[in-house]
């Protein structure tokens, strides 16, 4: 179970990673007047990934008997 509580640690942290990017990317296109639909849909898809890997990391720290948060389900 820890290599896997690594593994998904790693990949939380790459797509935390993409997240700033590409935040900060649709900010300037914003900035320029440009659209932001592109930048949009794929900021959704990273926040729910990241949202997804969250709850896998922390699940398996609490499996772990790891000190853990609590974190939102969907729609929560």
């Amino acid at each position: 179970m820890e290599p896997r509580l690594l593994e998904a640690r790693r990949e939380r942290f790459f797509v935390r990673s993409q997240l700033k990017v590409l935040r900060r990317y649709r900010e300037r296109q914003a900035a320029a007047g440009r659209p932001t639909a592109g930048s949009d849909a794929r900021l959704a898809e990273l926040e729910r990934e990241l949202r997804r890997l969250d709850e896998t990391v922390e699940g398996l720290r609490a499996r772990l008997g790891r000190p853990h948060r609590s974190v939102p389900g969907p729609g929560q």
